[in-house]
């Protein structure tokens, strides 16, 4: 068993705007206040999408959120259970980066793994669609002993790596990131390491709705 809830919250701001990229603070700080006086610290993933003439997010938590004015929330139990060989459906909005450094000893700089991937790979014939899908492959692949899941390019769904840029106030310094949605098949090599990885999330950047895994049985 899990003490985590799963939420699925419409919030309406006003004015309304279409851009939601462009609101990632906002959109920060407007999860945020679903948990006012609730905890210390960020103990939640989130996966924004849109909804007619509203924000959506699908939250999971330690604790459920509250339903203040301009909210619209209904909250579940969130206590999955997984087996080994197991195949499911997934989608992740994905910040993933790889560290580089200009010289040895030197301190590295995080990089988007797209940036990174194009930067060596300059000769490259694949088509966007199929390079993405190459790149995040092979990232996940490394990973899969610590994420407890397989998944292959042949299995994935891979959108633009979009660049966002978001800033805490007007004149304030930037905050960029990379993010791309990413959905297919996926099959479980360890359940209790791949449980994990759910509710811990992927990647990084979950301050602004990255690393959240939505998950449903193969049809």
């Amino acid at each position: 068993m899990t003490d985590r809830y799963f939420s699925r919250a419409l919030w309406r701001p006003a004015p309304f705007s279409a851009d939601l990229q462009h609101l990632a603070y906002a959109s920060h700080q407007a999860v945020w206040k679903l948990f006012a006086g609730q905890m210390d610290r960020r103990d939640f993933l989130f996966h924004p999408f849109r909804s007619d003439q509203a924000y959506g997010f699908y939250i999971l938590s330690h604790v459920p959120p509250s339903q203040p004015d301009g909210w619209s929330v209904q909250t579940k139990d969130y206590a999955p259970e997984f087996s080994n060989g197991q195949r499911l459906m997934f989608r992740l909005r994905l910040n993933a980066v790889v560290s580089r450094s200009e010289a040895p000893g030197q301190r590295g700089t995080r990089h988007s793994i797209f940036t990174d991937a194009r930067k060596n790979n300059k000769d490259s014939t694949d088509s966007p669609e199929e390079f993405r899908k190459a790149v995040v492959a092979e990232w996940l692949g490394q990973r899969e002993d610590r994420l407890g899941f397989r998944t292959g390019s042949e299995n994935l769904i891979v959108g633009p790596d979009e660049r966002i840029e978001t800033r805490k106030k007007s004149g304030s310094a930037p905050i960029v990131f990379h993010a791309a949605e990413v959905s297919g098949l996926l099959i479980v090599l360890e359940a209790n390491t791949f449980l994990t990885t759910v509710l811990n999330g992927v990647g990084r950047a979950k301050s602004f709705g990255c690393g959240l895994m939505l998950l449903r049985p193969v049809p």
